[in-house]
């Protein structure tokens, strides 16, 4: 029986709902509506509640598959590894042609009412396929197939089929899976000339998918499997070979690296449009820029040490016309971005191959103008920054190599101040609306030139020449009408006079003591009186720069 507490409630909710419904019809008479009849009201359909997937069903229905059919593939593919020798030579070579048909009428059966799962069936039977053609001539103590070459033909031919099935059902996942039985096809080729052009036709296979099928991360993918495959059978193939060495023959397999790079390079330069790059472009990107640069850095600083630098020179020729070739076509910001810093590494790298230290130092400083200059070219800071960081890095290690400090140094200080005055002509096409990395250049010329002329000049000329480049600093204040310059001149006179007191007083002889000091204060007069005769006047108007 109902209590009266649970009469109280209820009255309490039918008071409530008369309220709202006295609101609503307030609501409807101002808005001048029609309030809705009780037939009317029942008319209207109720709309279900959309019921979320929760995360417990994403994990069963999408990633236990596929996690389940990777381990069950991998089983077999160990299971068809082993010798097989306590099974009859026929069953052992048609053992994993039977779990890939199995598979397949699994992927059959529930084409229509699971897709997703039976795609799952066919990337397994794809690959078990892989692996049993492949045990008909390895892994297998009396091979069905003896001859190499027909395994390597037969290994293209189920790489081809599987590659056409899931074109197919236009998967990217199987066409991916594809393409890396392909790769690991390519390996079992016979002669290194096979490995290299195989390889490059697997890369030539990827471009044709990407471009039909516009599946920008396939393109990452494919360039990852290629130089991946090329990195291994640069290391003599361990998985085949048993033993890892590096390959030094023939050496125009570092030819086809840079034509891997070249032909994924056009490929997003083909897809690429002006607007917002897509991650799979920025990932093809830098996996297209990074691989390729690691993968001939390492096989020919290990095999091909006299050819490193032009090597490197001809793949900084590459990056940096794919670089100019993505900036005309698109603008596209982090690929030319990506293009031009490898470009310049790889620069970099010839330079210290070519000459020796410090020369091989002053070109590594001389290249900050090309840098500046691409990066005034394509309206990158980015390319800014980066370079003020190379450039920095170059200075430290120009000061800790160096056997004895030289001009070089000095060549380091006018490169950061012509580097500041171009980047202050160029700001509004850098695009750089802060002064701190114009401001970090100048205060590496600050220091950087006076340091320069203490290792350069015989010490009794230190203090003047300090003195000098004080001048020449309220020069290009006056010249470029910037205060800047006039602060840094402030300031090495300042450095000049430390220096006059400290080891002039106790290091120079007479003579030279005498005349540091006089010319020095006359210096420090005479830009003290030019103060004094501009203070009444108006000052020079004060250009950031």
């Amino acid at each position: 029986m109902p209590t009266a507490y649970q009469d109280s409630q209820d009255e309490r909710i039918l008071n409530t709902l008369a309220a709202l419904e006295r609101r609503l019809q307030a609501i409807e008479e101002r808005l001048q509506q029609p309030a809705l009849s009780p037939e009317e009201s029942e008319a209207v359909p109720v709309r279900p509640a959309v019921v979320r997937e929760s995360l417990e069903f994403r994990i069963g229905r999408n990633w236990l598959p596929k996690l389940g059919i990777i381990v069950l593939a991998i089983g077999v593919a160990f299971l068809l590894t082993l010798p097989l020798s306590v099974l009859p030579a026929f069953v052992a070579n048609t053992l994993g042609f039977l779990f890939t048909g199995v598979l397949l009428l699994l992927s059959r059966y529930w084409a229509r009412t699971m897709i997703q799962f039976s795609r799952y069936m066919s990337g397994g039977a794809m690959l078990l396929l892989f692996f049993s053609t492949m045990r008909l001539h390895y892994f297998g103590e009396n091979p069905v197939i003896t001859d190499g070459t027909v395994t390597f033909v037969l290994l293209l031919l189920v790489t081809a089929v599987n590659l056409f099935l899931s074109l197919r059902a236009k998967s990217s996942y199987l066409a991916a899976l594809s393409l890396a039985m392909g790769c690991a096809a390519v390996l079992t080729a016979p002669s290194p000339w096979l490995v290299l052009f195989g390889n490059l036709i697997m890369a030539a296979a990827t471009v044709f998918v990407v471009l039909r099928y516009h599946w920008p991360f396939l393109l990452a993918f494919g360039i990852a499997a290629v130089t991946f495959t090329h990195f291994l059978w640069g290391i003599n193939n361990p998985f085949f070979s048993g033993s890892a060495a590096f390959v030094a023959e023939p050496f125009a397999h570092f030819v086809f690296i840079l034509l891997y790079t070249l032909v994924f390079g056009l490929t997003a330069w083909q897809n690429a449009a002006p607007g917002e790059e897509q991650n799979g472009q920025i990932l093809a990107a830098l996996l297209n820029t990074a691989m390729p640069f690691l993968l001939l850095f390492g096989l020919s600083l290990a095999a091909a040490q006299d050819s490193i630098g032009g090597l490197h020179l001809a793949l900084a020729v590459v990056f940096l016309a794919l670089a100019q070739a993505f900036w005309i076509r698109a603008a596209a910001r982090y690929a030319t971005f990506f293009y031009t810093m490898a470009g310049n590494l790889a620069l970099s790298v010839a330079i210290f191959s070519t000459f020796n230290i410090p020369s091989a130092f002053l070109w590594l400083c001389l290249q900050s103008f090309l840098v500046i200059s691409l990066a005034i070219w394509f309206r990158s800071r980015f390319i800014v920054v980066a370079n003020f960081g190379i450039f920095i890095s170059i200075l430290i290690a120009y000061l800790v190599m160096a056997h004895e400090i030289d001009a070089t140094l000095m060549v380091f200080g006018i490169v950061a101040l012509l580097s500041a005055r171009i980047m202050n002509w160029q700001k509004d096409r850098l695009e750089l609306k802060a002064d701190m990395l114009r401001n970090s250049y100048l205060v590496t010329a600050l220091f950087v030139i006076p340091w320069a002329l203490h290792h350069i000049l015989p010490g009794v000329w230190v203090s003047l020449s300090w003195a000098g480049v004080a001048l020449a600093y309220y020069g290009l204040s006056k010249i470029l009408d910037n205060f800047k310059y006039r602060w840094m001149a402030i300031a090495t006179l300042l450095m000049a006079v430390l220096h006059v007191m400290i080891i002039g007083t106790t290091s120079f002889e007479p003579t030279y003591r005498i005349v540091s000091f006089i010319v020095l204060g006359v210096v420090l007069l005479g830009v003290s009186l030019w103060y004094y005769k501009t203070t009444g006047k108006s000052s020079p108007e004060e250009v950031e720069g």
